[in-house]
């Protein structure tokens, strides 16, 4: 019985996916920095790459991109670090820049930030992370017990009690 990721690898590499979307991965890893680990909504890929607004979601048109960085270096069997490196970089700029909790009840959410303010609400799509933190503090390179891991995990449950709440 072939493995899943392995047979994932050899099918992107007989279409010649692989290729294509490891070239994007590396132009948007390239200016990564620039928000702090976190994407806006719309960006250039003609050269040079560059990033169009300075609004960045875990919504609606954000919500998917940063499950697909942990998924990638998941499906590819663990081997292909830059994924899993662009993913650990995004969930500190997730934390250090995102990351709020109500003043009432305590609920952790997930703002989004339109330029340099936060939108003070949480989009049900970014309810999705809640799972994608869990899954990325699991599988943690340095292991489930390392404070990264740890801090996701915490946020990821957190989450989880948000959306189940609302």
């Amino acid at each position: 019985m072939i493995q899943y990721h392995l047979f994932a690898k050899y099918l992107a590499k007989t279409t010649g996916y692989d290729t294509r979307s490891e070239r994007v991965f590396t132009q948007l890893k390239r200016i990564q920095h620039e928000n702090g680990g976190l994407f806006p909504q719309m960006i250039s890929m003609s050269e040079p790459v560059r990033f169009l607004s300075h609004s960045i979601s875990f919504g609606g048109m954000g919500d998917s991109f940063y499950e697909y960085m942990l998924k990638l270096w998941l499906q590819t069997g663990k081997t292909e670090p830059m994924y899993r490196e662009m993913y650990d970089y995004a969930m500190d700029g997730l934390h250090n820049q995102l990351i709020r909790k109500t003043s009432e009840e305590g609920y952790t959410y997930i703002p989004a930030k339109i330029n340099t303010h936060l939108k003070h609400e949480m989009d049900h799509l970014a309810c999705f992370m809640a799972g994608s933190l869990a899954l990325g503090a699991y599988t943690h390179p340095d292991g489930l017990e390392s404070p990264k891991a740890q801090r996701d995990l915490t946020t990821g449950k957190a989450l989880a009690y948000t959306c189940y709440q609302s």
